[in-house]
């Protein structure tokens, strides 16, 4: 058997040709082409465009997405925003509020969608169904129940007062078992994760659902009337349209504050009005979440609705002075809004 004697020089060439191999053919492998990802969001004017404008910076910051931007008017042609959307290729939409939700429900639009800074309505899941990927407004409770224990060492009980899918069903008539579908979906959701968060933060979970819009003020009156200052909490019901901010809410915090009752929530108004804190949507880092769902939607089919885990907290120091949370004062660095405002 003859041995195959091969020269330096062969040696070098060989290398230097798969170099130049790899050098031409591993970017053309692992260099895909960027997702086609339409933005759909309400044309509206500042400083009411703050919340989307953030949104579409988290979501332009993800680097395999090429993002195309939709800003709609109230008076658009649906069959033109859908012939631009095809010849753009567009392989998954992400649509932002609820007229840019509604917009994309009119188009019959059969690849993927995300939905942010919106509700999950009736008419989106009927259309959809478990094909559709989204983030809750809603924060995730273990977020605000963390924060609770964080603040409050001594408090034993949470109490929430929600409004019940049939409630919800009959104030809109027409159309109640696509409501009530939504409400359970979205209830069901809430008081499960609610329930497994306060066992781990060690909190007893009272829920009082309210037979209706008329009797809600009446409840909270009896329910703050009966709690206990030094270890109830009051949970304010997130996206809740039973809470008038002119009406029903005043009276809420005015008997609370009245009582010493910790109020939370996850509306910084709330915060700014007399609740003790809230959590609310980081609306940056909620962009970049919904680009990731828009890239798992293409690349692996995949559709998920998870809550708002990236948030911003904001406290009133006046409240916490108040109920005797002096050590907040020392804290107000690390919190993202404070009010009064210093």
């Amino acid at each position: 058997m003859h041995n195959i004697y091969i020269t330096p020089a062969v040696v070098s060439r060989l290398l230097l040709v798969a170099y130049l191999f790899l050098a031409l053919a591993v970017p053309r492998i692992v260099e895909a082409d960027p997702i086609s990802v339409a933005v759909i969001y309400p044309r509206v004017a500042p400083p009411y465009n703050a919340v989307l404008s953030q949104i579409i910076s988290g979501i332009n910051q993800q680097a395999e997405i090429n993002v195309q931007e939709y800003p709609l008017n109230d008076e658009y042609d649906s069959a033109v925003l859908r012939k631009r959307l095809e010849e753009r290729n567009t392989e998954v939409i992400v649509s932002l509020g609820r007229r840019g939700t509604e917009a994309v429900q009119a188009l019959g639009w059969k690849k993927p969608v995300i939905v942010g800074a919106a509700s999950l309505t009736p008419s989106l899941l009927n259309i959809y169904g478990d094909s559709l990927s989204a983030i809750r407004l809603t924060p995730d409770p273990d977020l605000l129940f963390a924060k609770l224990r964080e603040f409050s060492r001594k408090t034993k009980r949470i109490i929430v007062v929600t409004n019940t899918p049939q409630g919800t069903a009959e104030a809109k008539g027409s159309g109640s078992a696509g409501v009530t579908r939504a409400a359970v979906m979205e209830e069901t959701w809430l008081r499960d994760a609610a329930r497994e968060s306060a066992k781990k933060y060690d909190f007893e979970l009272l829920v009082y659902p309210a037979a209706d819009l008329r009797t809600v003020a009446n409840l909270y009156r009896k329910i703050i009337d009966g709690m206990q200052p030094e270890t109830d909490a009051l949970w304010l019901p997130p996206d809740d349209e039973s809470i008038d901010i002119r009406g029903i809410l005043p009276a809420i915090l005015q008997g609370a504050w009245d009582r010493q009752i910790i109020v939370f929530c996850s509306n910084p108004a709330y915060a700014k009005r007399g609740a003790l804190f809230a959590l609310y949507p980081n609306n940056a880092k909620t962009g970049q979440r919904l680009a990731a769902l828009a890239i798992d939607a293409v690349k692996n089919g995949r559709a998920r609705i998870l809550p708002t885990q990236e948030v911003l907290t904001a406290v009133n120091m006046r409240t916490a002075e108040h109920l005797g949370l002096r050590e907040l004062a020392q804290k107000q660095q690390y919190f993202d809004a404070v009010y009064p405002s210093p």
